[in-house]
């Protein structure tokens, strides 16, 4: 499949999933204070923002609450979902755009961010770049990336051996056949893990038990979300994955400044961009 059919195929994935699993972003402040919880609300008072790829608009809702004026784009139809749920937001601008070649000015931004997009692209890291000629000197971009495993248990390791193995199957599928693949996926992982977790979990007796289980964020969140990131997890045509290293390399590489990889189920990352520096 060439670059070219990759997009257009990974845009078709999230244009569906994201009409199909919309929801009020007033539900998902805490998924937003996960993600960014790098910076306090006041970082963002002053700033122009981007983001890129902005899904349902979960993220996008609440940088416009913080910040001066947000641009967000998407590469597909998702747009339109973001744009229904964000409709009333004054300090927000949307475009269909492609992360590759962003129609926007260079260094015309304080802050950069893309959550969960880059490691669908065909050359992550070349996207990555894409994003810091959009970024001033003295800005951040802040990213979040798959995770390698590498230092996960072995048992861990084989499942996701399992699941890519199995990914191999359902990106050929036809999104309602992939809905149904989803749900049977998510409530296996469900009932096996996610409510063992949630009861075992509260108890200091059983707790060490439990530690080290799969899926174990989805104890938070009703099924739905489980379903949804099921759906997510298996559609998408490609998916690359990193350890700690790589993605500071990226960072280091770029030569930004003040880099800082954290683990939230996957690598959440920025930098600052030097003051006297270009991308």
């Amino acid at each position: 499949m060439s670059a070219v059919d990759v997009k257009r195929k990974t845009a078709e994935s999230f244009a569906y999933e994201w009409d199909r699993f919309s929801a009020p972003p007033e539900e998902w402040e805490a998924n937003f204070r996960g993600y960014f919880r790098f910076f306090p609300d006041g970082f963002f008072a002053g700033k122009q923002v981007l983001e890129a790829g902005s899904g349902m608009g979960r993220h996008t809702f609440y940088l416009a609450k913080l910040a001066r004026r947000v641009v967000s784009i998407d590469l597909g139809d998702a747009i339109r979902v973001t744009q229904r749920n964000t409709r009333g937001v004054e300090n927000l601008a949307l475009a269909q755009a492609d992360i590759d070649h962003p129609p926007l000015r260079a260094e015309s931004f304080d802050f950069v961010c893309s959550i969960g997009v880059l490691h669908h692209l065909p050359d992550p890291e070349a996207g990555f770049r894409s994003l810091l000629r959009l970024l001033r000197p003295g800005g951040t971009i802040h990213v979040y990336l798959y995770w390698a495993l590498e230092d996960a248990p072995a048992w861990k390791r084989g499942l996701l051996r399992a699941v890519r193995a199995f990914r191999r199957l359902t990106v050929r599928m036809p999104y309602p056949l992939l809905d149904k693949v989803a749900w049977v996926t998510a409530a296996g992982g469900y009932a096996t893990f996610v409510l063992p977790y949630r009861y075992l979990s509260r108890h200091r007796a059983t707790r060490g038990l439990v530690a080290e289980f799969p899926l174990q964020v989805y104890a938070q969140y009703p099924f739905k979300v489980c379903y949804n990131d099921q759906f997510d997890r298996l559609s998408a045509p490609l998916e690359f994955r990193y350890s700690r290293a790589q993605v500071e390399e990226w960072f280091h590489r770029a030569g930004l400044e003040d880099v800082r990889v954290e683990p939230h189920f996957g690598w959440i990352a920025c930098g600052r961009k030097p003051e006297s520096a270009g991308a």
